[in-house]
Formats: C-alpha cells, sequence, structure tokens
C-alpha cells in the first residue's frame, strides 16, 4: 500500500493516478490503524459525531498481577520487562480471541472490554470466558506472573480524550473505578483469583459457575458490595 504513481499529468490519466494514490493511501492509513488502535477506537474514529464521548455499556475485564512491587524487587529490569511484555502479550491474545478489545495497559495491569449490540449477557460471557481461560494459563505454568481477574458490567463515557493531534481513546465512569478495586479484592485470594460484580451475576452462561465470595467494601462506594468467586465446568475453557 506505499506505492505511489505521482506521475504529475494533468489529462484523464492523471486523474486515474491521482485517483489510485488516494485509494491506497486510504487502504495504508486504515491498515496501520487496525494495528495500532482496538476495534472500539476504529469505530469511533470513522463516526466524527461520537468522538465527544458517548455513553455505552460495556463488560469490563481488569487483570493484574498480585503483589507485583516484589517481582520488581527481586528480578533484573531486562528479565522483569521481557517476562512482563510476554505475560501482556499471552493476555491480550486470549482477550482477543474471546471477542474483546484492549482499552488500556497501565504497568503490569490491563483493561479490556466486551461489547455486543444489545446483547448484554453475550459481553458477560464473552468476559467471563476470558477471564478464565486467563487463570487457566496461570494454573498450567503458561504465564510468567501469577494473575488476578475482576469482571463487571456497567455504563462508561466511551470517546477520545487528549489535545490536538495527541489523543487517544478510552472509557471513564464509575463502572471503571469499580472493577479495578475488584480486581484489587481478587490480589488478596489464594487460588482462583477471579471475582464478578453481582451485575455479572444474572447475565453468567450455563458453563461459568458463581460462589458467592462475601459482602467487601470498596473505596468510593457507601455500601459494601455482594462479590463472587468464578470457576467453570466446562473442560474447553
Amino acid at each position: 500500500y506505499s506505492f505511489r504513481i505521482e506521475s504529475g499529468r494533468t489529462d484523464e490519466l492523471g486523474d486515474l493516478c491521482s485517483a489510485f494514490d488516494s485509494m491506497t493511501r486510504g487502504l495504508e492509513e486504515r491498515t496501520l490503524m487496525g494495528r495500532m488502535l482496538s476495534k472500539s477506537a476504529q469505530k469511533f474514529s470513522l463516526q466524527e459525531a461520537d468522538v465527544d464521548g458517548r455513553r455505552m455499556e460495556f463488560a469490563l475485564l481488569y487483570v493484574g498481577i498480585p503483589s507485583f512491587e516484589s517481582w520488581m524487587t527481586s528480578a533484573s529490569q531486562e528479565s522483569l520487562f521481557a517476562d512482563l511484555r510476554e505475560q501482556v502479550t499471552m493476555i491480550s491474545k486470549i482477550i482477543i480471541s474471546a471477542g474483546g478489545d484492549i482499552d488500556k495497559i497501565i504497568g503490569e495491569r490491563i483493561l479490556a472490554v466486551f461489547h455486543s449490540e444489545n446483547n448484554p449477557a453475550e459481553a458477560v460471557a464473552a468476559a467471563c470466558r476470558a477471564a478464565l481461560q486467563i487463570t487457566a494459563a496461570e494454573g498450567r505454568g503458561a504465564l510468567p506472573f501469577p494473575t488476578a481477574t475482576a469482571v463487571n458490567y456497567g455504563t462508561v463515557i466511551a470517546g477520545f480524550l487528549g489535545v490536538g493531534g495527541k489523543r487517544d481513546f478510552t472509557i471513564i465512569g464509575d463502572a471503571v473505578n469499580v472493577t479495578a478495586r475488584i480486581e484489587s479484592q481478587a490480589e488478596l485470594l489464594r487460588y482462583q483469583r477471579c471475582l464478578a460484580s453481582e451485575l455479572v451475576l444474572d447475565l453468567l452462561p450455563a458453563d461459568v459457575l458463581a460462589r458467592e465470595h462475601g459482602e467487601v467494601e470498596l473505596k468510593g462506594k457507601a455500601k459494601p458490595m455482594k462479590l463472587y468467586q468464578l470457576t467453570t465446568n466446562s473442560p474447553s475453557i
């Protein structure tokens, strides 16, 4: 897609050459966008009316590494970064294969979103299965670090934030903050560190099981929130 004719002609053949250059330039930009942006970001970038943000409902998946600070003090920076890169790559592949988008990577933490038009149960099912696949990957020793995951569902504001040409697609809202705090609670578990909010409970697929974890107090919430530990009865997850 980087090839250009650039003939400089002013006749009909020149118009054809210019049209070809314009087409290949657009294809090149679209290919680059596909490599650099998530599906959600691509969708918003093509809908100029929506770039200021709009309300959307997402299933949210937050993935972290328990006690990551201790890993930072016990390993060299080079090996730590290499292992972290491998971890992020493998987890991202699981999320994308399950139909999710990587919204952002913040150090060792990953925020992913799952969206399905008019079908929240489908989005929640995909997020839960991705979370359990990540837990299973840790269990069989396929990840360099342990993981803690949280699944939540809620309304967020989605769009681009930034100044001038430096803008980034993001989601904001209470649901995002709650998901991150649920992940912090998951880090405290000894095993099967996968917690979900009560909002997810009624949308779970048949192959995902939920055991009541109890009520916990989350920062910024006036009332305790009931959480559930997710497991599966399906060998394919």
